[in-house]
């Protein structure tokens, strides 16, 4: 979290950012209280948990499955999960062999998946 506070003649104000999650908070403050910060921690206290969940509920909805090739031959899929609000490739099959076991061994982990910066694409 990134934050910034300030006191000018009586006002208060506070900024803070979490650049993991794209959300902020700004407190303008008035009068004899004067520790924004502490507003500023208690708003993320209350509410990123849940916009965390929303965030992530939201991306299982989009992503997470089974994505199957309907109009090839082969056994063309990918098994995509959502885990701690991070996009994982499971499995990956392509013309019937398994990426991951090629990629790493006879012991094929997950990867994670990082967006390109296109909407819904991923690498």
């Amino acid at each position: 979290m990134t934050s910034t506070v300030g006191e000018f003649m009586g006002h208060f104000s506070g900024f803070a950012f979490d650049p993991t999650s794209s959300f902020g908070v700004i407190v303008l403050m008035t009068g004899e209280y004067s520790d924004s910060e502490k507003v500023i921690l208690e708003a993320f206290n209350h509410f990123l948990p849940a916009f965390n969940l929303l965030h992530e509920t939201a991306t299982t909805n989009m992503f997470a499955g089974t994505w199957k090739a309907v109009d090839s031959p082969q056994n063309n899929l990918a098994v995509i999960s959502v885990k701690d609000g991070s996009i994982w490739l499971d499995e990956f099959v392509l013309q019937g062999q398994n990426v991951l076991g090629v990629l790493r061994g006879d012991d094929p982990e997950k990867v994670a998946l990082v967006s390109t910066g296109r909407g819904g694409e991923f690498r």
